[in-house]
């Protein structure tokens, strides 16, 4: 399989500055919901966080902060994640963000047939694209690293740059890449959460 890395550690300002991964939500927190969706598609899991190791110690899970020093956004955690699957000896790895608790099952397998050389393959929806989640060759770790220190941060433009291959996810009735920004989301998610488990 393939290993993945979640991401998290967003300041989640308009959460009021809580870690998004860790809201309730149905019967646990949401980290609860990535983990439980991923660990069908992927293995191992890897959580990255530049907070307290500590808070993610239920999970059982491997927890590794930024290999770059500073709040340097979502892009910081693609080389942590490439660097890390590299010691695995995997040649990709799997990233999302962590407060996407609605992953398709077929997240994976879709991003690993989509797959051409060394190039990554980021999801999109209906409503444009996810360059968080996405499939990334760990060779491009040195050349993201380099770029992150040139002052890029924004994933998409990158992913651009290394001509990323694009998979459509369609949205339907329920987004796959629902994430939480705000209190509003965070209640949306917690009422879909109820329903998938009556």
């Amino acid at each position: 399989m393939t290993p993945a890395a979640i991401l998290t550690g967003g300041r989640a300002t308009r959460l009021g500055g809580i870690e998004k991964c860790l809201a309730p939500l149905g019967d646990g927190v949401v980290l609860d919901a990535i983990i439980r969706i991923l660990t069908l598609q992927a293995h191992p899991i890897l959580i990255n966080s530049n907070g307290a190791p500590d808070m993610f110690s239920c999970f059982g899970t491997e927890v590794r902060r930024d290999v770059l020093a500073g709040y340097l956004g979502p892009m910081a955690g693609l080389p942590t994640a490439m660097h890390w699957a590299r010691r695995l000896g995997a040649t990709h790895v799997i990233t999302v963000p962590g407060d996407t608790p609605f992953l398709p099952l077929d997240l994976v397998i879709r991003l690993q047939a989509a797959k051409i050389g060394e190039r990554p393959v980021i999801a999109a929806s209906d409503d444009g694209l996810y360059p968080v989640i996405g499939l990334w060759p760990v060779c491009l770790a040195t050349t993201l690293e380099a770029d992150l220190s040139a002052g890029v941060r924004a994933v998409h433009r990158w992913a651009a740059g290394q001509v990323a291959t694009v998979v459509t996810f369609a949205a339907g009735n329920a987004h796959p890449f629902a994430n939480l920004n705000t209190p509003e989301d965070l209640a949306r998610a917690q009422m879909r959460a109820n329903t998938r488990n009556r």
